[in-house]
């Protein structure tokens, strides 16, 4: 059984960075407790310039979520269906 920061990295930071968007854009009723856990426990995991980076460019449309998991080796679920 995996525990959900041993799951595919993209997939961790696609889920921090849609619960971390929600977030900030004060969508509260979108946020589980659960999500603010996964938040507050992969804050560090995700901190540092790159993941800023990344962020911004995901939450402006300029990297898109295939991007994301081409840089970090995750699989496309989507185009597997």
């Amino acid at each position: 059984m995996k525990i959900p920061l041993e799951d595919e990295i993209a997939d961790q930071l696609l889920r921090y960075f849609r619960v971390r968007r929600a977030w900030d854009e004060k969508q509260y009723g979108a946020v589980t407790d659960a999500d603010l856990l996964f938040r507050n426990v992969s804050r560090p995991r995700f901190s540092g310039e790159r993941f800023e980076a990344l962020y911004r460019g995901w939450k402006r449309e300029r990297v898109s979520e295939e991007g994301i998991r081409r840089e970090f080796g995750g699989v496309d679920r989507a185009a597997e269906e």
